[in-house]
């Protein structure tokens, strides 16, 4: 959330589940050359931004999806979407996953021109393979932005 809000764009970036709690990844970023006024890091402040003009996914508009079941990560959901990039298009998908409690495990996102290109590998909570009717939600959620 705090980086939409600040208006940074991940170009391309990789990311997985190590451990519980830990993750390895590596972000190729762009930032908006607009000067910054806060100090630090608050991410209630960053998290409050995102609320008052209104949840991303309103603008979320997508060109392809796949979803699909995977074997990968003991059992996961592969998630391919693919739209036309703008600040909060990641956070966007990602607030869709957390609604209906998935989490990825793996994600790879690349932006190419003004197209953005995301995998996900999703789980469940505590680490549970999602269910068939996790996959008819996500699809029914997903097709509305189509």
């Amino acid at each position: 959330m705090f980086l939409s809000s600040e208006e940074i764009n991940v170009v391309k970036g990789n990311a997985w589940k190590c451990s519980t709690l830990g993750w390895e990844s590596c972000f190729e970023i762009e930032k908006n050359l607009r000067p910054i006024v806060s100090s630090g890091f608050n991410p209630m402040m960053a998290f409050n931004a995102i609320y008052k003009r209104g949840t991303d996914s309103q603008l979320l508009k997508i060109s392809e999806l796949k979803i699909k079941r995977s074997s990968h990560h003991g059992g996961s959901i592969y998630v391919e979407i693919s739209g036309k990039d703008h600040i909060g298009f990641l956070n966007s998908i990602l607030s869709v996953f957390s609604f209906y409690s998935l989490f990825p495990t793996e994600l790879e996102i690349t932006t190419t021109g003004h197209i953005a290109s995301d995998q996900f590998w999703l789980k469940g909570i505590a680490n549970s393979v999602p269910s068939d009717e996790d996959i008819k939600l996500l699809t029914e959620r997903f097709n509305r932005f189509l």
